[in-house]
């Protein structure tokens, strides 16, 4: 009886969520995300600190432990030269190795090139931005990069390198072939599709988003002396807030926390004065 009575009571805390006196806070999935965060915090050197904001670029080679040994943020571009199979085996292989051999215990985010398709080996390459923006068929869009969304979760990547919406109006920039176009409801319009379609709905912080997207080549990280005389000017600050804003409503708080953070580099007054012009 005493045998019966013990397994049903610690069936009971399972099921409830017991956690190990011995487990840290952040471990805890059911305290809230600030409180883990908080925590994790605390516990961190200021080498770990670092080391998650850090991104490593493998370009086809094999990574170090030693690279790893204090965790790492990001992985880039992880596929570039494998196929389906070896870029999942290798995503799995590094967040095993992060997990199980590092301090704290933190697994690395892993983002790829989107911007017509997943860019890898054997995976679907589609038409160019703008020639996709040519059918104004926000449908076919969205199927589009849902098929791309899919190849690039099945690898391991959670984070992608696109939509891009900037608009098409500099020839001379020379990365025309990467925009929607030059209109801003176009732009705005094929932008939401692919954000919807890359995101589509899953188990995350919020129980929506799956994979982040990113933000505009041109305005906000090209060369730092055209950025800062971009969002010096007005008028050029707002002829991206169409397709800005509707991104930014689709696009979740993690979207619109990595926008402020380009804000703040190039100028947040000028954004403001664009939201509220006189």
């Amino acid at each position: 009886m005493f045998i019966r009575v013990t397994v049903v009571l610690l069936l009971v805390m399972g099921l409830s969520g017991f956690q190990s006196p011995s487990q840290p806070a952040y471990r805890n999935t059911n305290l809230s995300v600030d409180e883990r965060v908080n925590d994790l915090l605390k516990r961190m050197t200021l080498e770990e600190k670092v080391a998650q904001l850090t991104c490593l670029w493998p370009r086809g080679r094999d990574i170090p432990p030693d690279a790893l040994k204090d965790g790492i943020g990001q992985i880039a571009r992880q596929q570039e030269h494998k196929g389906p199979r070896e870029s999942a085996e290798f995503a799995n292989s590094v967040q095993k190795y992060l997990v199980e051999n590092t301090r704290l215990g933190i697994p690395a985010i892993f983002h790829d090139e989107i911007l017509h398709g997943h860019m890898a080996q054997g995976s679907t390459s589609f038409p160019q931005p703008i020639a996709l923006a040519s059918s104004w068929d926000p449908e076919l869009i969205n199927k589009i990069f849902t098929a791309a969304a899919l190849e690039t979760r099945s690898r391991g990547a959670q984070q992608v390198l696109g939509p891009n919406l900037d608009l098409g109006r500099e020839p001379r920039w020379g990365r025309t072939e990467e925009t929607y176009g030059e209109d801003p409801y176009l732009v705005s319009r094929m932008g939401v599709a692919v954000i919807k379609a890359i995101q589509g709905r899953g188990p995350t912080v919020d129980n929506e988003h799956v994979i982040g997207a990113e933000r505009p080549h041109h305005l906000w990280y090209d060369d730092a002396s055209i950025a800062a005389k971009v969002l010096t000017r007005l008028r050029q600050v707002r002829r991206f807030r169409t397709q800005v804003e509707a991104a930014l409503h689709v696009g979740g708080e993690r979207a619109r926390q990595g926008m402020q953070v380009q804000l703040a580099r190039g100028g947040q007054a000028a954004l403001e004065q664009a939201r509220n012009p006189t």
